[in-house]
């Protein structure tokens, strides 16, 4: 055998792994560049059926003319307020109905024309994957919301952002089965996060920005969910009697992610309380987080909020290491937050605050 024989080049590679190389490649290159190196990787291209397109720029927009629609598994629209429409112009070059592989879509600040156009799409002719939409929808838009209902029905979808409030969607409806496991989603009450795990048997992983607790009713939560394992709440607006209450329901969580303001002292003194809670309610969290911001004057209080952290449930049980940092300013207010294990000398040097304590 001679040398000559153990050469091995691209072009001697099979399809499939070409293939492969082009998923570790942005759309651009692959079009733009790989396509064009010669007669072999022009016709790879042509039949590469994983496009994924981010739709931020004209150039990115005009590519989806040299491309099969049918080849394009995802589009990610980045059309931030005060920019060129990107969806306007795609809209105005292709047609949506030949995009009928879509495997993911993502939107952003878009009309609610051209949002029922999307919507009608992707209910009726793709099998998504991944689902995410950073618009609000207006309350009279039912066929939207209806639409969208829908789409979060698909049996193949699993993740979903649904980055807008839905506290005042009264005719959205959380479709009665839905297979998702990993969700985002904007403000809600404790109905809708109710019948979102009601509906939702295989949501492991859910974030919401704000939950309200208007019309409050404890008879909503009448079941345990124990398929929930990660909870995010970016702005919680319970007290911490409704908290408890709420998480009783959640025990199979595994990660809690808290942020809150404008919390009462009593809060977060609860809240160092949390051993037995944590024990008998929430036996499997793990990963424990959170960062409450509170009004305060007494710096004696200050000095006992983080002393109660110091327990060996919190230090060497959990090894969730806290922090209490303290402004003595016009606002006298103080934030209790988890922490990596920083000395106190340390996290001094880096901000500036009067006052600042750390459990370990």
């Amino acid at each position: 055998m001679t040398s000559e024989q153990h050469l091995v080049s691209l072009l001697t590679l099979p399809t499939e792994l070409l293939y492969r190389i082009c998923d570790f490649l942005d759309t651009e290159t692959i079009v733009l560049s790989f396509r064009y190196v010669c007669v072999q990787l022009f016709a790879v291209t042509e039949t590469y059926n994983r496009y994924k397109i981010h739709c931020n720029s004209t150039s990115t927009i005009n590519i989806c003319r040299i491309i099969s629609p049918r080849n394009i598994i995802s589009l990610n629209f980045e059309n931030e307020k005060n920019t060129n429409n990107w969806i306007e112009l795609f809209l105005s070059i292709t047609d949506i109905y030949q995009f009928t592989r879509l495997r993911s879509f993502s939107i952003r600040h878009i009309n609610d024309t051209n949002l029922n156009i999307i919507l009608h799409h992707i209910s009726i002719n793709c099998k998504l994957t991944s689902f995410f939409i950073y618009s609000d929808i207006l309350q009279d838009n039912h066929n939207a919301l209806k639409i969208l209902s829908s789409i979060i029905a698909q049996p193949s979808l699993h993740n979903v952002v649904l980055n807008f409030n839905l506290s005042n969607k009264d005719k959205f409806l959380w479709p009665s089965q839905s297979m998702i496991t990993n969700l985002s989603c904007g403000t809600c009450t404790i109905k809708q996060f109710c019948s979102i795990l009601q509906h939702s048997p295989y949501l492991h992983t859910l974030t919401i920005d704000t939950c309200q607790i208007s019309g409050f009713d404890e008879n909503f939560l009448l079941n345990t969910y124990t398929q929930l394992n990660s909870l995010t709440i970016n702005d919680m607006q319970m007290t911490m009697d409704k908290l408890e209450f709420f998480l009783s329901f959640l025990p199979s969580l595994t990660h809690f992610d808290l942020t809150s303001s404008g919390k009462p002292f009593e809060f977060v003194q609860r809240l160092s309380r949390w051993e037995e809670f944590i024990r008998f309610r929430l036996p499997r969290l793990n990963q424990f987080e959170f960062c409450i911001f509170c009004y305060c004057t007494d710096w004696e209080i200050f000095d006992k909020v983080i002393a109660a952290f110091r327990t060996s449930f919190w230090l060497e049980e959990k090894h969730w290491f806290v922090t209490c940092q303290f402004r003595d300013d016009w606002t006298s207010s103080f934030t209790v937050f988890t922490s990596p294990k920083l000395s106190n000398e340390s996290y001094r040097r880096e901000c500036n605050f009067d006052k600042i304590i750390c459990s370990k």
